[in-house]
Formats: structure tokens, sequence, C-alpha cells
């Protein structure tokens, strides 16, 4: 271990171990329709994943313009709230445009259960390990690498994704009670915590801006991979520096740097 450049692997889960993506359009679209609102493309779906359930169900069910504003439909303030005649709730964006509010809160909290529930039963019917992913995990536990998962998925499915895909990788931690979801670098410190001694010189491996962000909020260095869910320009809009473009550079990085990659 002492020989390697980092000692520890944090890594992302979805569009960086995982290819998830059909799965959660899947459940996304179903539970759109069910509840009486538009389906939406599989690329329109890849944009809004990677911050978590609750952000791309806001997304998906109010659009991505108001869900920069509002994270929580809940705490809409009550002055920026227009009812027309026939009582329908719009809301006014900061150029003076009105978004129409398709449901209530309680119907947006409906919907996103209904989506967890469902996401539950069905997140194994096409998400498969991307080509490589496996071989990259064997050949760091033969260098004695720590390595473990954060990811903002719900802390279930994280665990039951990895159980699954993954069973050599022990610590996985997904949102919970207690931590801030990524990009803030709760969830990076508690599995620095249960790695213990283990973890010196650690890096972290995603897909997104999101996990850009956190790296970065956690004091270390970040790889940035092409496989998964976001485009190359888009990452290096938002301060990729490290890029790869198969699982096996990821273990090139760990034991000789990343000079050969910037």
């Amino acid at each position: 271990m002492s020989d390697l450049i980092y000692d520890t692997v944090i890594f992302d889960l979805d569009g960086t171990l995982l290819d998830t993506l059909e799965d959660l359009a899947d459940a996304d679209n179903y539970v759109l329709e069910k509840a009486g609102l538009p389906v939406l493309p599989l690329e329109q779906i890849r944009e809004y994943v990677g911050n978590g359930v609750r952000n791309l169900m806001m997304k998906s069910v109010y659009g991505p313009e108001f869900t920069r504003r509002y994270t929580d439909v809940a705490r809409l303030p009550e002055e920026d709230i227009i009812y027309s005649k026939f009582g329908t709730r719009y809301i006014t964006a900061p150029d003076g445009t009105h978004f129409i509010l398709p449901v209530s809160e309680e119907k947006f909290e409906a919907i996103l259960k209904e989506f967890r529930a469902y996401y539950s039963a069905h997140s194994m019917v096409k998400t498969r390990a991307y080509d490589g992913v496996r071989e990259l995990l064997r050949e760091l536990k033969e260098r004695n690498c720590a390595v473990a998962v954060v990811s903002n998925k719900f802390d279930e499915a994280v665990r039951d994704l990895c159980r699954h895909f993954f069973p050599e990788i022990t610590i996985t931690i997904g949102m919970q009670q207690g931590l801030h979801k990524k990009p803030a670098p709760d969830m990076v410190m508690k599995a620095f915590a249960l790695l213990g001694s283990r973890c010196t010189r650690p890096v972290y491996v995603g897909d997104s801006e999101v996990d850009i962000a956190t790296a970065a909020n956690s004091g270390v260095d970040c790889i940035s991979c092409l496989w998964g869910f976001r485009e190359e320009a888009f990452l290096k809009q938002k301060g990729a520096v490290c890029l790869v473009r198969s699982p096996l550079e990821i273990l090139d990085i760990v034991e000789n740097g990343m000079d050969a990659y910037r």
C-alpha cells in the first residue's frame, strides 16, 4: 500500500460503478404517467440524476427552471404564489415569468413515496456494472487499496445494489438522516471515519458536477469518469481536471498519479 499514490478510493455509484439510468427512468416515468403527468425522454432524465431522488422528482414534476430556485415545494414563500380565479397555483420566477404548479405539495410527496417503492422493487432490472469496473475492484483489492461508496441515492437502495453487484465493498453510504447529501462533505467524512487508519491518501471518483464539488468540499483529489451521465465538455466547464475513459485508468492513477490524465 505504501507504494501507491492513493491508498483509498471513494466511489460515486450511479454513472460511475453502475449504469442505473434506465431503471431510474422507468421508475420516474411510471410514477409520472400514473399521476397523469407527461413522461420524459431518457436523455432528459439523464440530466436530472445525480443529486438525489427528491431533486430528480422535483425536476421531473415541476421542471428544472422551477427546481433551480426552490429545493423544497413545501417551503414556497406564500407571497410568491399567485392564485387565479380558478384556484390554479402559479409561482413567479425572478424574471417575472410564471410557473404553474401541476400538483400540490401533498401530491408531490405521494409521487416521491411511490417512486421510492417502485424503484426499490425494480432497481436491478436493467442496471449493470460498467465494463471494466469489476476488474478494477479486483485489482484495487490485490493492492490492498481501501474502497468505499458514497451516493445521493437513498441508503437502502445503495446497500441493496452494492450487496448484489459488489459484495466486496463493505462500506457504502447513501442518503440518511443526520447526513447532508453531496456535494456536502458529510458522506465522504463518514466513509473516512469508517475506514479509519486505512485511509491516509484518498481520491474521489465520480461522473458528475456534484462529484467534482463533493471532492473539493471534502479536500480530496477528484477523478471524473467519462462513461457516466455527463459529457466531457460539461465536466470541464464544471472544473474537472482529471478525466478517465475506462475504469482501469483509475488503477494507473492510484499507482502513478494524475499527470497523464490532466
